[in-house]
């Protein structure tokens, strides 16, 4: 015989011997196992139960001096100085905190910290509207290391689709 073949034959009788032998999990009782798994977790010792660190306590402050939240089209851009040609030190968000400072039709606003001051266009602002949820309301405080912080409350009732409201009156 070759070599070639007696390694074939071999492998035959090994895979013909495992396809007719019993797998061991198959013999063995099932309530063997679960007193198996019982004496596993008896001798299991509890380990320490984890403990997280206390958050810190955010400290939110109120303005100095009164900001009023409004609405403004997003990325518009932050002057450094009430002029047109005034280099841009920012874009905003859909909120900026406008004080009531006004210098020749730009408006302060407090872009990043209570120090910073930046300027925007008076006509890009408008009163404060959420386009998410209408209702909304939006104060300003300041946070932790003086940043300026939009705080969002709504007090508007949830949202009821229109044909809801048809199938509740005709049952």
């Amino acid at each position: 015989m070759t070599p070639l073949s007696i390694t074939t034959l071999s492998l035959a009788a090994v895979l013909a011997t495992a396809a007719f032998m019993p797998c061991r999990a198959e013999t063995i009782d099932p309530g063997f196992l679960d007193r198996m798994a019982e004496e596993r977790n008896a001798a299991k010792v509890p380990g320490r139960p984890i403990t997280l660190p206390p958050a810190p306590r955010q400290v939110l402050t109120q303005p100095r001096r009164l900001l009023v939240c409004m609405s403004v089209p997003a990325w518009s851009p932050i002057l450094a100085a009430p002029r047109p040609d005034a280099p841009v030190i920012g874009r905003t968000t859909a909120a900026v905190a406008v004080s009531m400072n006004n210098v020749g039709g730009f408006a302060e606003i407090v872009p990043f910290t209570s120090h910073s001051v930046g300027y925007v266009s008076k006509a890009l602002l408008s009163s404060f509207h959420s386009a998410v949820k209408p209702g909304t309301t939006c104060t300003i405080v300041f946070g932790p290391r003086d940043q300026v912080l939009y705080q969002y409350r709504n007090y508007s009732p949830p949202f009821e689709h229109p044909d809801h409201r048809r199938h509740e009156g005709s049952a």
